[in-house]
């Protein structure tokens, strides 16, 4: 690869010398030829530098790829050292819930040679994945190179001219592919970014773009990167021609347009609303399927210092922007209010065919939506960009979170906005909120106990795996790298909003202004919790002032050493009641059941009271095995031939048995009807299993008062 890299420097270099041989001539003696060959020779130069740092850019995008695969690999086989030499470690820091217990049952059932038979398989099956991934982006390295060779021989290739005006080495106008009277603009502007679409835009006349505006305004009303003042002038000239009777099928074809027979009217309502000298008409298509398009914003998003974008949800057209925009408006005063200094800018983007007559495919709605972000870049004016935020309600969050997803098949999920607000949403289409392009800091969920939406999730085909996680589950915001903690922002409205009533809740609208305008949300946090503060407060005062925030369920006890003596305090009476009992009455099966019940009911409130699923393990472990040691100390005043192996061995079975029951006291506390089903009916079936035996038999000769038995223990 180097070495083809010398003789193209070989061509380069002779090109270098021809210029400075050219330039040292008096430019103004020239003959017409020798001019023509120093504008040759200064045009190869400046393609020749541009596809260099193209060519620069490549090769650190592969050593990007490349240092991220070989860094997966090291990680890899620190994680696999790991579960061989210490499996309970491994489970405890992999974040997943309960993974105390799941280590210490690694360890208990399987050998550190088969854990490691194990990792050497999965590791080599890395090892080929790895490969693979590599082989891919050294290929495409590789075709780079030649083309690389051709543009410095031949000077760049179409598709060349287009990388480099893309990233910004080239500008279109020195690309020589603007749109002319002899180019197709419909070819141009099918394959401009927005980005270059402005690039040409500004280097027309006055004069030229206006000739532009009225050759092309079929065009240029639709296309990002077109200012968004011409937009609204073409978009508004065309409204006009609709409603003067140019409607054509659309009038009688309930299958398009407008989402109602009555066109002219729904035409005749935006007219209304487009009087308002704040409002912008961004596109409108009253022939695209399922109810129509319409962009409208209140406030020029160009001029703006903060701009949102409210994606509607489903069952929305453009018939509807009455209420839509209504929201939008509610929304910028919002924003008003929150930040009355800065220019503020309120869209309402319908531009999407909503489900039921869209249907629940999100990818090509998510990849609109990342041009129109991407447009609203290109032409914004001032010094600084603006702050964007994109606003998802319902089936329009699942859209946004979508164009936010890297992984999402078809989409490239590289969301251009600067924070991301979901609002009643079935779902981000992702696992956890660390999974989408947008930090995580910047992300915020809004939705309310009363929201039907988690129901018609769970009872309708929105209940399938493409959503993701529900936006009210834990497992949505934990941390992936430090278990217990949690990312992302969530506000539970404390009034009743509904589906749709966000937009009038007065809570919820002080939250959207804070955030649409680049501020922390009063009383609010990035783990979600509510802190009862105010404007009036003092950032770092904790007291509370001003507003309430809304009542939570108690969360637990998250003090691991306060936990820790309540477990180590409980264990031990517990284990010594159950130790004294059983001495009292040797003779008396029936209290086995009271001592069994003093090694099983601690571990699990405990577990209960435990703020987080690892804390809830540790904890039970530590109440069982305190127990064991209080039953032991118990016993050797109450019994003379006391068996110390078999305590041995009753700390071995705590090791699984008391995270076990403390996992499962945490269990009882989350919201699921299963689990608390479960963990109330295991006292109820030991008792049940208990009561079952036809008879009992004394206890063992030469145990301890801790073996006496029903048939549990042994059968007579």
């Amino acid at each position: 690869m180097y070495g083809r890299a010398e003789g193209l420097d070989g061509q380069f270099t002779n090109t270098a010398i021809e210029f400075t041989d050219l330039v040292s001539w008096d430019i103004s003696s020239a003959s017409a030829k020798e001019l023509e060959s120093w504008r040759e020779a200064g045009v190869a130069l400046t393609n020749g530098a541009a596809v260099l740092r193209l060519w620069a850019e490549d090769i650190k995008a592969y050593r990007l790829v490349r240092s991220e695969l070989q860094q997966r690999w090291e990680t890899a086989k620190i994680i696999a050292q790991t579960r061989v030499d210490s499996p309970v470690v491994s489970a405890s820091t992999s974040g997943r819930s309960g993974g105390f217990a799941e280590g210490v049952v690694d360890a208990v059932t399987s050998t550190k040679a088969s854990r490691e038979s194990e990792e050497k398989t999965a590791l080599m099956g890395l090892a080929c994945e790895l490969a693979l991934e590599h082989d891919a982006a050294w290929e495409i390295l590789m075709d780079q190179a030649d083309q690389v060779e051709k543009d410095l021989r031949e000077g760049p290739s179409e598709k060349t001219l287009e990388r480099l005006v893309d990233s910004g080495h080239l500008g279109w106008s020195w690309a020589g592919v603007l749109p002319d009277g002899e180019a197709p603009m419909e070819e141009f502007t099918e394959n401009a970014t927005p980005g270059a679409v402005n690039v040409w835009w500004n280097s027309l006349s006055q004069s030229d773009q206006q000739a532009a505006m009225e050759d092309y305004p079929e065009i240029l009303r639709g296309l990002g990167g077109i200012p968004v003042v011409v937009r609204d002038e073409l978009n508004r000239d065309y409204l006009e021609e609709l409603i003067e009777g140019n409607l054509g099928a659309a009038a009688v074809d309930p299958k398009v347009g407008l989402g109602s027979l009555n066109l002219l009217g729904d035409l005749d309502l935006m007219r209304e609303i487009l009087k308002d000298d704040d409002k912008f008409l961004i596109d409108i298509d009253p022939m695209a399927p399922g109810g129509g398009a319409a962009v409208i914003s209140t406030g020029n998003p160009d001029l703006a210092d903060n701009v949102s974008t409210m994606v509607p949800g489903m069952l929305n057209d453009a018939g509807g922007m009455g209420v839509l925009v209504g929201r939008a408006d509610d929304i910028h005063s919002s924003m008003n209010g929150n930040d009355p200094s800065s220019e503020n800018a309120s869209i309402t983007w319908m531009g999407y065919n909503t489900p039921f007559s869209g249907g629940w495919s999100p990818g090509e709605a998510a990849n609109d939506l990342n041009d129109f972000q991407e447009g609203l870049r290109a032409t914004h004016q001032g010094g600084s960009p603006s702050h964007n935020t994109v606003v998802g309600h319902s089936f329009g969050g699942y859209v946004a979170g979508v164009a936010a997803n890297p992984d999402f098949h078809g989409v490239p999920g590289d969301l251009d906005a600067d924070a991301l607000v979901l609002i009643g949403a079935p779902g981000a289409s992702v696992q956890n909120v660390n999974d989408l392009s947008v930090d995580e800091e910047n992300v915020h969920i809004i939705q309310g106990d009363d929201d039907a939406i988690e129901t018609a999730r769970e009872l309708s085909g929105m209940a399938s795996d493409g959503f993701g996680t529900a936006l009210h589950a834990e497992e949505f915001y934990a941390d992936p790298e430090n278990p217990g903690e949690t990312l992302g922002n969530r506000l539970d409205p404390e009034e009743d909003t509904g589906h749709s009533g966000y937009f009038e809740d007065e809570e919820s609208l002080g939250y959207l202004g804070d955030v649409l305008t680049g501020g922390v949300p009063d009383g609010w946090i990035p783990s979600g919790d509510p802190l009862e503060t105010g404007a009036d407060q003092d950032p770092g005062s904790c007291e509370p002032s001003g507003r309430e925030a809304p009542p939570e369920e108690w969360p637990g006890i998250r003090h691991r050493w306060l936990l820790l003596t309540l477990a180590l305090g409980a264990g031990f009476v517990c284990g010594s009641l159950a130790a004294f009992v059983n001495g009292l009455h040797p003779e008396d099966g029936g209290f086995l059941e009271l001592s069994v019940g003093l090694y099983v009911v601690p571990p699990v409130l405990l577990g209960l009271l435990a703020a987080r699923p690892g804390l809830a393990t540790v904890t039970g472990l530590s109440v069982y095995l305190a127990a064991v040691l209080g039953h032991l100390m118990v016993s050797v005043t109450l019994v003379d031939d006391v068996n110390v192996l078999e305590y041995r061995a009753w700390v071995l079975v705590g090791l699984v048995v008391g995270p076990l029951l403390g996992f499962l006291g945490d269990r009882f506390r989350s919201g699921s009807t299963f689990a608390r089903g479960f963990a109330g009916g295991l006292p109820w079936g030991w008792w049940r299993f208990s009561h079952a035996c036809p008879s009992r038999s004394p206890r063992c000769p030469g145990g301890s008062a801790f073996t006496r038995s029903p048939c549990l223990w042994r059968r007579s």
